[in-house]
């Protein structure tokens, strides 16, 4: 059961690494790029002509911009989250962590087999 426990977390290890290692291809960062700034420079356009108070429609524009912007700067952020940035996870850590229950297995107090304080048919 171990090694099979280890030979589905490389799996899981490799299939993480693809993610790591294969970019976002250039022509979709590319076109999302320019597609933002047509977004950018047309929805006060028309926000302008969908409604006639300056400040509705600069409240308006400011929202819908503010938060496709931050989706796009949002998902570049998670596009590698194996870096050295302060958002990305922190392999050390998780290193530690995984070490220190590779090491409580392999301590005596983990080779004791559970038993039943009383008997079976009592505890039924």
């Amino acid at each position: 059961r171990t090694f099979q426990d280890m030979g589905s977390a490389m799996i899981q290890y490799h299939d993480s690494m693809k993610y790591a290692q294969v970019p976002i291809p250039f022509p979709y960062v590319a076109c999302s790029d320019i597609l933002l700034i047509i977004h950018w420079i047309v929805t006060p356009i028309m926000i302008c002509s969908w409604t006639s108070q300056p400040l509705w429609a600069a409240l308006f524009s400011f929202i819908m911009v503010f938060v496709v912007w931050s989706l796009h700067f949002i998902a570049s952020e998670l596009e590698n989250p194996f870096g050295g940035d302060v958002n990305d996870l922190h392999m050390a850590e998780i290193q530690r962590g995984i070490n220190m229950n590779l090491i409580m297995l392999v301590t005596n107090g983990s080779r004791n087999t559970p038993h039943l304080c009383v008997d079976y048919r009592v505890a039924v």
